[in-house]
């Protein structure tokens, strides 16, 4: 999320001579094989068909009041005061049983399409059941109870896939989508009329089942998710939080759809029955229905769109910006919020034209946000006095009602990811200059944070003048482990790590952690959970053999430095600002040593199953990366702004032969770790052999969490 600095020189970088013809071939950007969202024929394809599914086989339960005006008229039916129940129940159930579908869903995703092909037919058979019967009792049954459960089914699976699709444009999706049963209640409740009066119950039903059928049967296979089931991300349900209950606006919420829920019905259910009431004919009360159905349409999907514009209050941040800034300057303007992955903020500018950015952590997705927060004041303010690093200047931070934020200047820059994802089309190459630019400003401040070293691993603290560390490390990992690995916050270690070896342990200590709490159904079997156990033991012992290796000192180390997190402006690339130091804390040297991960501009979540075939794409780029950090550390040397011994280069070539590079990164993605252990690490430290030979390595005391573990995920 872009931020930005009051002016900050930055030198100007430097063009290599470089040979590049062969490293070109392979530095190609390697776009997503994701189907675009918010637009694109996917998109408006499932979009379409949802539609049809919503305007069919939800309008069908929202005209019931012609079922429910007809039912009581006839003699097995008149004067039953429970008809009702039958159009209540089908749609009530859709509505009730959402809080246990959506979890479903959520956890057992790739079950979705085959949840459509099993509450669509329910739907179908319902329906036809129905047509035979002779009793409410057993219509409450088909047309409402059944009907209602096949309905909940496959409806909300369909729902989710929309969410894939359809992100900064998901208020038109659903107004779109929710106008639909309007569509269809404009004209579906003069069809039941007519087709009720001139056939009967049972002949409409059977008509009704098999229109159905006919309609949306052939377009089931449309119904298909944008994302797939990852093999990293997915391995666990995030656990709830459960905060929200807190708020006194939830519960304003809450008390205000359910007052507005309550009236919600009345109109489709009765309003055919009130006509008859007041002596009107059916063929009016059905009208009545497509009025209030067409306002719906109209409503539904403007109000959707409306709700897709970004309007945001610009009372807090201004108030909090000028709470932070001296003197008599006044804010007179602020931007609309923008969303980051952890954090959202705004732009405050003051009538003296300087210009702050708000930020706020987000709820759910930030998992330590007083934590995260505190550290990153403190990394931007010791980057800012020790290093060179163009960093935003911290004017404030402080708490409001939801949170803690902070204040910081505004850095003018473009991110260096968007940059190089403009100079791209589908399939095209990153021409030279444009690579060596990107790759040179990172190499400088990969450098320039490698300089500092400390006695300890954790976070960084000043107190009384004096840099310290003297808290834990909070990593990028614990929050994606407490926010989807589905782990309780209080599991991770408290304190900073005075040696390699307790926080290579800590570390270990996490990946058996998040194997006893992440979901069950992820284990495949007894022997993929044994795998799995087996995988952590070993890793523990290679952790050991780090530790000796690792005496300090220990090194500032970003989780999340990446081309996204840094500002550029110019031809050149030149750097003008870099952001996001949240997840920032003294590391082992290791972390620092290993080559980086970010060097194909994607996330290591997004490389290929097979990482063998992601190492053929990544060491040209990691060739090229080098000869520019080469560059760099010989510019600083001469310099004297460093010297030989701090050199990175041949550490980070080594780091993929030695097993830094696989090492550091399994530790440091949980959700990566078992399909790292078993491609670099097993058999490059314990040789060849079977998994009954890694048994054998295994303690007394491990061999009896083996049957621990298995009996619990089993």
């Amino acid at each position: 999320m872009a931020t930005s600095t009051e002016s900050r020189s930055s030198l100007p970088i430097p063009r290599v001579q470089l040979e590049l013809e062969e490293l070109q071939e392979n530095a190609e950007f390697i776009n997503q094989q994701l189907e675009p969202t918010d637009h694109g024929p996917a998109a408006w394809k499932l979009l379409g068909t949802a539609f049809v599914f919503e305007s069919l086989l939800w309008g069908f339960p929202l005209s019931f009041g012609v079922f429910q005006n007809y039912y009581s008229e006839l003699p097995e039916f008149a004067g039953n005061p429970y008809i009702s129940v039958v159009g209540t129940v089908a749609s009530g159930i859709s509505y009730l049983g959402a809080p246990f579908t959506a979890p479903f869903i959520k956890r057992f995703q790739k079950y979705q399409r085959q949840m459509i092909w099993v509450g669509w037919p329910i739907c179908i058979i319902a329906l036809i059941s129905g047509s035979f019967a002779s009793t409410l009792e057993t219509l409450i049954l088909t047309q409402g109870v059944a009907y209602g459960v096949g309905f909940l089914i496959f409806y909300y699976p369909i729902l989710n896939m929309v969410n894939e699709y359809w992100v900064a444009r998901r208020g038109m999706a659903y107004g779109l989508l929710c106008s639909a049963s309007g569509v269809s209640g404009a004209v579906m409740p003069f069809i039941m009329e007519k087709l009720l009066n001139k056939y009967g119950y049972r002949t409409t039903l059977r008509a009704v089942a098999v229109a159905l059928f006919v309609l949306t049967g052939p377009l089931i296979p449309f119904l298909k998710g944008r994302l797939p089931v990852s093999r990293y991300t997915a391995t666990a349900t995030a656990r709830s939080d459960w905060s929200f209950l807190r708020s006194p606006l939830f519960w304003v919420y809450s008390g205000s759809n359910v007052v507005q829920g309550l009236g919600y019905f009345f109109p489709s259910l009765y309003l055919p029955s009130y006509a008859r009431s007041m002596g009107m004919s059916s063929t009016k009360g059905a009208l009545l229905l497509a009025l209030m159905s067409v306002s719906q349409v109209a409503g539904q999907f403007t109000f959707g769109l409306l709700s897709d514009r970004k309007v945001s209050s610009p009372a807090l941040p201004m108030r909090l910006a000028s709470q932070h800034r001296h003197g008599n300057a006044r804010a007179i303007d602020v931007t609309g919020f923008s969303t980051g992955a952890y954090n959202i903020c705004c732009t405050v500018t003051f009538d003296d034209g300087f210009r702050v950015l708000v930020r706020f952590p987000i709820l759910g997705r930030s998992r330590f946000r007083t934590e995260k927060t505190r550290n990153e004041i403190s990394v931007m303010r010791y980057l800012s006095q020790q290093t060179n690093i163009p960093v935003p200047l911290v004017i404030g931070a402080g708490r409001w009602g939801c949170g803690p934020y902070i204040v910081m200047t505004f850095i003018e820059g473009t991110l260096l990811s968007k940059r190089i994802e403009s100079s791209l089309s589908l399939n095209s190459t990153i021409s030279g200059p444009e690579i060596e630019h990107a790759l040179h400003g990172m190499a400088r401040i990969i450098l320039e944070l490698s300089k500092s070293t400390f006695p300890c691993i954790g976070a960084l603290v000043q107190e009384l003048g004096v840099w310290k560390v003297v808290k834990r490390p909070l990593t990028l990992n614990m929050n994606e482990l407490v926010r989807v690995g589905n782990i309780p916050p209080d599991k991770f270690a408290g304190g900073s790590f005075c040696s390699a070896h307790d926080y290579f342990q800590e570390l270990a200590a996490q990946q058996f952690i998040h194997l006893k709490y992440q979901r069950n159904d992820v284990i495949e079997d007894e022997l993929d959970c044994r795998k799995r156990y087996i995988a952590r033991c070993l890793f523990r012992k290679i952790a050991q053999k780090f530790s000796a290796e690792s005496p300090g000192p220990f090194r500032l180390y970003c989780d999340d430095f990446r081309p996204g997190n840094v500002l550029v402006s110019g031809l050149n690339l030149t750097v003008t600002g870099v952001i996001d130091w949240e997840y920032t804390y003294v590391a082992p040297a290791e972390f620092t040593y290993a080559a980086p991960w970010w060097l194909l501009f994607e996330s290591p979540e997004a490389w290929e199953p097979d990482l063998n075939e992601f190492l053929s794409r990544y060491t040209p780029r990691l060739q090229l990366f080098l000869k520019v950090l080469r560059f760099c550390e010989d510019q600083h040397i001469q310099l004297q702004k460093m010297n030989s011994s701090q050199r990175l280069s041949d550490k980070m070539a080594q780091s993929m032969d030695n097993g830094v590079f696989w090492f550091c990164l399994a530790a440091r993605k949980s959700f990566m770790f078992d399909d790292i252990y078993w491609t670099f690490l097993d058999q490059k430290y314990f040789g060849s052999g079977s998994l009954e030979d890694r048994l054998l390595l295994l303690s007394e005391e491990e061999l009896d969490g083996l049957k621990e573990i298995v009996l619990l995920k089993i």
